[in-house]
């Protein structure tokens, strides 16, 4: 009886080693990841901007001011990502190109389309009161 206690608690203490073992293998899997570099934009002085991108600035932010600026350069050319803070204190990051386009963060120009105009309803339509 003795040898079969003796080899049960071998086998317990056998197999509580094996599953500590396997926990570590994972978790240094997960430090092991790697992570994209986010450092393709350059940071820039904000008198570097070019006066087109300055300009689309002024009409989207009115009243607002740049808190930062940043440059890469993507197979389309430069772009450049701004961060403004709105007169109101909202703070937006946006991209253009050269040409002070808006575009995507890899440079695809957004293309900007306009809602249709609100048609007036006719005589027919109008609510009666």
């Amino acid at each position: 009886m003795k040898k079969v206690l003796v080899a049960v608690a071998m086998i317990m203490g056998l197999g509580t080693s094996v599953a500590f073992a396997s926990t570590s293998v994972d978790s240094t899997a997960v430090a092991q990841s790697q992570q994209n570099p986010q450092d393709e934009f350059k940071s820039i002085e904000v008198k570097e901007l070019p006066s087109e991108v300055m300009n689309a600035l002024a009409k989207s932010f009115e009243g607002g001011t740049i808190k930062e600026a940043f440059v890469a350069e993507k197979a389309s050319g430069k772009v450049f990502k701004v961060i403004a803070v709105s007169k109101d204190g909202q703070e937006s990051t946006v991209f253009f190109n050269e040409k002070g386009e808006s575009v995507t963060e890899t440079g695809e120009l957004i293309q900007v389309t306009q809602a249709p105009a609100k048609e007036e309803p006719t005589a027919s339509e109008q609510p009666t009161e």
